[in-house]
């Protein structure tokens, strides 16, 4: 039962004038960016596919930009604060999953009742999750169950069906049930923002860069043991740097930041106090993100790569504890898997 005594900051946010006074240009021009990078090169991608532009494609690209807008959005501490101080920010929270759902499903034809009564409702269970309930514990876990059944079920399809065979648009599905999970922890939950963050500073490549190498020596011992790899002989080197600086940069702005956040940031942060040693935290954290991976690629049980993923986790921890932000952690996590995916194929 939600009440004053659990949250009493919250209580005196409600009533909160909502204003800031930071800078927040750097917030719109980093929209605007997104918003003509979504709209042009999804265009241009559709040109080059021969495919004709038609009003469901619009609302298509439409939606997109609106949901990388949001995602983009919840690395910037002003747009957090501001969402913060809302009245009712849970209710803006669960009806910013709305308008770009309405603009595509009307758009595209695909609109259906049920469909938009459940994004209501499950949009609704995250923003409110941590209104209602105690930060930490196993509140913090039924919600990262949550967030991950979200992530590895068709549920991004069922609200985002594809326009056809060529045009697939479950990826804006999975960005909206993503950026939602990223407002819901760090603006309803708090605990500090752990770091999150879009562009690391240079201390977090200075101690992500040093575990990433860490980390290298010890995933190839294991991979020497459990299965040998080998460089790519199909791989053009002229284009390697390029590969792997838009690879790195995918890994680093989705993946890394997106389980780095919850990974570290709130299930080892809950589990260091829970076991009250540092180490302990990151060894069981490891475990379970290493357990997380068990039908990797549907191949159960895969235990190679619930190796792989516990020593990355191992090393992803303890970079975020020394950095003491998981911005850190993401680095190690993205370069690690940029250097497995692109530059490596098993024998």
């Amino acid at each position: 039962m939600h009440s004053r005594e659990k949250h009493p900051a919250r209580e005196q946010d409600r009533v909160r004038l909502v204003r800031y006074d930071g800078d927040v240009r750097p917030l719109w021009w980093t929209l605007l960016a997104v918003w003509v990078a979504v709209l042009v090169g999804g265009t241009v991608a559709l040109r080059q596919q021969q495919l004709p532009l038609s009003w469901a494609v619009f609302a298509a690209l439409l939606a997109g930009a609106i949901e990388a807008g949001f995602y983009v959005a919840s690395g910037f501490p002003q747009a957090r604060e501001w969402v913060r101080r809302l009245p009712h920010r849970a209710w803006w929270l669960a009806g910013s999953a709305l308008p770009a759902y309405l603009i595509y499903s009307v758009g595209a034809g695909t609109f259906h009742w049920r469909s938009f009564l459940a994004l209501m409702v499950l949009a609704a269970a995250m923003a409110w999750w941590f209104e209602v309930l105690p930060a930490g514990g196993w509140a913090d876990g039924a919600f990262l169950a949550f967030v991950a059944f979200g992530l590895l079920t068709e549920l991004a399809g069922f609200f985002y069906p594809p326009l056809s065979a060529k045009v697939k648009t479950d990826y804006i599905g999975r960005v909206l049930w993503l950026r939602q999970a990223y407002w819901a922890v760090l603006v309803v939950r708090g605990r500090g923002d752990m770091g999150f963050g879009f562009i690391p500073k240079r201390k977090d490549w200075s101690i992500g860069l040093r575990y990433a190498a860490y980390c290298a020596v010890a995933a190839s011992v294991v991979l020497w043991l459990v299965q040998p790899m080998r460089l790519k002989d199909h791989l053009s080197w002229s284009l390697t740097p390029w590969v792997l600086v838009g690879t790195f940069v995918g890994f680093l702005w989705v993946v890394a930041l997106s389980e780095e956040l919850f990974a570290r940031g709130v299930l080892q942060g809950d589990l260091t106090r829970a076991l009250g040693s540092e180490w302990a935290g990151v060894l069981v954290t490891s475990a379970i993100f290493g357990l997380v991976h068990l039908n990797y690629s549907r191949e159960f049980p895969n235990w190679r790569m619930v190796l792989l993923a516990g020593v990355l986790a191992l090393f992803c921890g303890r970079a975020a504890q020394v950095a003491g932000s998981i911005r850190a952690s993401m680095v190690t996590h993205a370069l690690l898997v940029t250097l497995f995916r692109v530059l490596l194929m098993k024998r």
